[in-house]
């Protein structure tokens, strides 16, 4: 078998396939003995039929076609890797030339792995942020969240106001037309959140349960769904109840009922103390998002379009799990916002491509600093997750299974990329920032 190897543009290459007659024989073979399972030859078992007369019935060219997919997706694969070629994705395959007692030619464009052309990475300076004191003001911000979640709700028999709980019956028209999506039923509002769109909540002030309304309001210039921006939207609304929300009082006794504190001395303490580790996070992200940013602008890839694609479907789907983990279903949220998937992926191309390159920047200098991860911090990696699903999944069978593809091969090796991917972000900033 005689293969040529042509690079081409974008990570891709162009491999042509010459299988001579005597090396195409051994598939004929195989395949004439498939075919003899199907079909009925008198005086002959099923798979015992001589090839002589399989060609007889098909035909020598009938035999050729019938196996050219085999012969193809078998010496493909062989090509691969006795070249130890790193293919992504299906190739793209096209026939030059099949005739029996003849060469088989064929070619085909395959994309691999990128070469990445790395910039003087070690020499990339960043500069951290001064972390700020944490204000009176934040920690006053989280207490009166905990104090909302204390909070005692009851039926009022009232006009509602700002900061009662409602829910309401509502319809939307444009134009005198429902708009799609654009109703719901008991939809919870706590008056003054501005959880909903700017006026909608005013509106519903001085109603009481069983009251309908009639209001319109003009919907921002920047509202999500474009064809529903700058326009005027009119509601019909109806109060299905009206809560009032008595707020605990910000004292030891709330304190105490938060956990093991003394008082709201301790829990201002705790608070203080869990917001600062919440402003090194953020600029501990930051300062990988700014590293990772620097050093892929330094940096060259060819990324071809079946890498792009696949991080877009992968993307997509993150996507489609948060939107329905918010107990929205995804097609509905898309009609919602006035765009389909082929529009979000082509808004996404370049996010993902950036996303490729990154990853792909990552890999080539963690081989370069050569990263190891030993198994110890694999296993780790695997404890933790397997108690996850221990906690988390009741149903015996599911549990065993998902513990089982965690202790996997692959699950492994992945792991092991992801924890040394993680490692070289860190030694990175280290360097970067002259903490190393």
């Amino acid at each position: 078998m005689k293969v040529d190897i042509k690079d081409l543009p974008k990570s891709q290459i162009e491999l042509t396939v010459t299988l001579s007659p005597q090396e195409i024989e051994p598939y004929l073979d195989k395949v004439a003995q498939e075919v003899s399972k199907e079909k009925n030859f008198k005086g002959f078992r099923p798979g015992k039929v001589p090839r002589s007369m399989i060609e007889q019935e098909i035909g020598k060219d009938g035999l050729l076609n019938k196996s050219l997919d085999f012969i193809i997706r078998t010496t493909y694969v062989k090509t691969i890797l006795n070249k130890k070629i790193k293919a992504l994705g299906k190739p793209k395959i096209e026939v030059q030339k099949v005739a029996p007692g003849n060469d088989l030619i064929y070619k085909a464009i395959v994309a691999v792995v990128p070469e990445v052309h790395l910039g003087e990475y070690g020499k990339l300076k960043v500069k951290p942020r001064k972390i700020k004191e944490i204000s009176s003001e934040q920690i006053d911000n989280v207490l009166i969240g905990l104090q909302k979640s204390r909070a005692n709700v009851k039926d009022v028999d009232r006009e509602a106001k700002v900061g009662d709980k409602v829910e309401v019956d509502f319809k939307s028209f444009l134009s005198g037309v429902p708009i799609e999506n654009g109703e719901s039923k008991n939809h919870p509002v706590i008056i003054g959140e501005d959880t909903m769109v700017p006026g909608f909540e005013d509106n519903l002030c001085g109603m009481k349960k069983g009251e309908e309304k009639e209001f319109e309001i003009r919907f921002p210039k920047d509202f999500r769904v474009k064809n529903l921006a700058d326009r005027i939207i009119k509601f019909k609304v109806e109060m299905n109840q009206v809560q009032g929300v008595e707020l605990p009082k910000l004292d030891d006794k709330l304190a105490r009922s938060l956990g093991n504190f003394k008082d709201l001395k301790a829990v201002r303490a705790q608070i203080k103390d869990n917001l600062k580790k919440e402003a090194r996070f953020k600029e501990e992200e930051r300062l990988k998002g700014e590293v990772l940013e620097k050093i892929a602008q330094d940096s060259q890839v060819e990324i071809s379009d079946v890498l792009i694609d696949s991080e877009l479907d992968k993307m997509i789907e993150e996507y489609k799990n948060r939107i329905e983990m918010q107990g929205l279903k995804f097609e509905s949220y898309l009609s919602q916002i006035g765009k389909n998937v082929e529009e979000i992926r082509k808004d996404w191309r370049l996010q993902a491509e950036k996303r490729i390159k990154v990853a792909l920047v990552v890999g080539e200098i963690s081989r370069r600093e050569k990263i190891k991860i030993d198994d110890r911090e694999i296993n780790e990696q695997v404890n933790k997750l397997a108690q996850d699903v221990i906690s988390k999944t009741k149903d015996t069978e599911k549990r065993n299974k998902s513990l089982q593809r965690l202790n996997s091969k692959e699950s492994r090796d992945y792991l092991r990329t992801i924890v040394r991917n993680q490692k070289t972000v860190e030694r990175l900033v280290k360097m970067a920032t002259g903490a190393d």
